[in-house]
């Protein structure tokens, strides 16, 4: 595995060591967990991390980085809290990959022994609104089938990518009780994930290559942060559409 630090979640380097992979919050839609096999919605997950490769930026929502934001500006708090209670060092995390580089995970920190390149545990430190506190407080990892599952995916896929055995959810609120649950490694769970993602990468090779075919893509020259590329001034390729229709290549049924 390769493990990256010291780059700031949400930054135009954090979206770029990422773009277009599969990463283990989105598990659930390569694999489904009831059945560990290949989920329904894996052609809209493919579609859009192809989307990704092809025009050089994230699929992240702008909500969604300001909740991130919101979060950075407690964890700090949280994880002081989480250390002094537990007796314990952590280190942040960027990102993790697997050696072949076909997926990664972002736990928020990791607990390392004498291998700085090696955690024995990972972290996911959450800073949630006080229902959804709350809910974790009261429910556990989710209040539904649908949100059991998304998790029990992300989390052992977490453990697979980071190569460890146990992994932690700490939900912390200033104005209420923190939580600590625990999860162990589920190597027979682990084992089907793997494969189901295997299927899906060779689909989303397959699928991106016959995307490139459609015609030309004007993409981002370098990757950027949705918020910049929806109100920054950044390098961008032409957007212009080529005039003319023999300029375009359609798909026609006899296209595959």
């Amino acid at each position: 595995m390769k493990i990256y630090r010291g780059i700031a979640q949400g930054s135009a380097e954090w979206f770029r060591i990422r773009l277009g992979l599969p990463t283990a919050s989105n598990f659930d839609k390569i694999m489904t967990p009831r059945t560990r096999k290949l989920s329904a919605s894996w052609k809209g997950y493919a579609c859009q991390l192809i989307a990704e490769r092809l025009l050089n930026i994230p699929t992240e929502t702008i909500k969604n980085i300001e909740w991130m934001e919101r979060g950075k500006l407690l964890e700090p708090e949280a994880v002081q809290r989480f250390e002094v209670v537990n007796d314990v060092v952590t280190v942040p995390i960027t990102f993790i990959k697997t050696d072949d580089g076909t997926m990664g995970c972002s736990p928020d920190r990791g607990i390392f022994g004498s291998d700085p390149d090696r955690p024995l545990k990972v972290l996911e430190c959450k800073c949630p609104a006080a229902h959804t506190h709350l809910q974790y407080l009261l429910f556990g990892h989710g209040t539904d089938e649908k949100s059991q599952d998304k998790y029990k995916c992300q989390v052992q896929g977490q453990m697979m990518i980071a190569e460890v055995d146990e992994a932690i959810f700490y939900s912390y609120h200033p104005a209420g009780p923190a939580l600590t649950l625990k999860t162990p490694r589920y190597d027979s769970f682990i084992k089907d994930l793997r494969s189901a993602i295997d299927e899906f990468n060779d689909k989303l090779h397959e699928y991106h290559e016959l995307a490139k075919k459609l015609g030309d893509w004007q993409a981002f020259q370098e990757v950027v942060t949705p918020v910049d590329a929806e109100y920054g001034e950044v390098p961008q390729g032409v957007w212009e559409v080529p005039q003319g229709v023999d300029e375009f290549l359609d798909r026609g049924e006899d296209f595959f």
